[in-house]
């Protein structure tokens, strides 16, 4: 069985990861949002981000929706769901 890298929990605040903030289209809000723009290789264990948002690493772009959060887990995953 392949060992997994477990990470240790370091808070919500994400801030750290942020590269900078872009316009994008969401049809949820209506038109163009400003959004920040996260370092994927930046988040942590426990980071949360409130969409909309846009997570980039080197060979992918997640889009994160208004209405919808990304929490870090301890796999280092983002677990991506519907804010309730």
């Amino acid at each position: 069985r392949p060992a997994f890298s477990v990470q240790e929990p370091s808070g919500e605040d994400c801030t750290a990861a942020v590269k900078g903030e872009r316009e994008v289209y969401f049809v949820e809000a209506d038109g163009m949002t400003r959004c920040k723009v996260y370092d994927r290789y930046g988040l942590q264990c426990g980071n949360r981000i409130d969409g909309p948002a846009i997570v980039e690493e080197v060979d992918s772009t997640v889009v994160i929706h208004p209405g919808y959060t990304v929490e870090i887990d301890r796999y280092a995953n983002m677990v991506i769901q519907e804010r309730s």
